[in-house]
Order: C-alpha cells, then structure tokens, then sequence
C-alpha cells in the first residue's frame, strides 16, 4: 500500500474516526476505560465521516460478548510484536471473524478498508 508521504487534514479525521469507534467497541467490551474518547467523538461527528464513507456507528450497535473475547486476543498478540502497524487490529478482528462473527466487529473492519482506500485513493471530500 503506498500512502502519500504528507497526511492532510482529511487523513487526520479519518484517523480520528477510526480510533474513535475502535475505543467505542473497547468500551462496550469493558477495555481501556481510563481512555476517554469524547473529544475523538466531537471530531469525527463534525466532520461526518461516518455519513460520508456509509459507515455504521458502532456506538448504535448491540454489543456480543465474543466482540471483547477477540478484541482481548488481539491485544494480546498485538503485545507481542514491538510495533503493531497501524490496521493491525481491524486485519486481526477479520481473521477471527469465524469465531465471532458479529456487525459490530464487521462494522469496525469496514472502517479500516474504508480508511486505508481514502489513504491510497488520494479522496477528499
């Protein structure tokens, strides 16, 4: 994947909506409550990302059980690479997706592939 060499202010508010919905499902799983996501939230409401790439919120989601099981496995094997990349999370939520199956982490990984698209597609809106 070649992304540009400088971020713009767009690549910063999709990476804002990104981690803001990841820190949204952490919460619903009972991880990183000490992390407080308002401010991410405020950003990437105004500026629409969501509506603007089709995405869910996955704040309106209903919450599974197997969600925090996987995300507690891949944090887990996140911990053992020194410098996870930056998808490293929605790549290791769609490999266990046999074992949890569930919108809420399909909704998580269609906003990395919409992300990482918006990176090397170059959009602006």
């Amino acid at each position: 994947m070649q992304l540009r060499e400088f971020p713009d202010q767009q690549d910063l508010l999709h990476a804002i909506s990104f981690k803001w919905q990841h820190l949204v499902m952490a919460h619903k799983a009972g991880l990183c409550l000490g992390v407080q996501c308002d401010s991410l939230k405020k950003v990437a409401v105004d500026a629409k990302i969501l509506e603007k790439e089709g995405l869910e919120n996955i704040e309106d989601l209903e919450y599974k059980p197997c969600v925090g099981k996987v995300m507690r496995e891949c944090f887990s094997e996140a911990d053992e690479w020194q410098n996870p990349q930056f998808f490293f999370y929605a790549e290791c939520y769609e490999w266990k997706l046999a074992s949890c199956n569930e919108r809420m982490l399909q909704a998580y990984i269609a906003h990395g592939k919409a992300f990482r698209k918006f990176l090397t597609a170059g959009k602006n809106y």
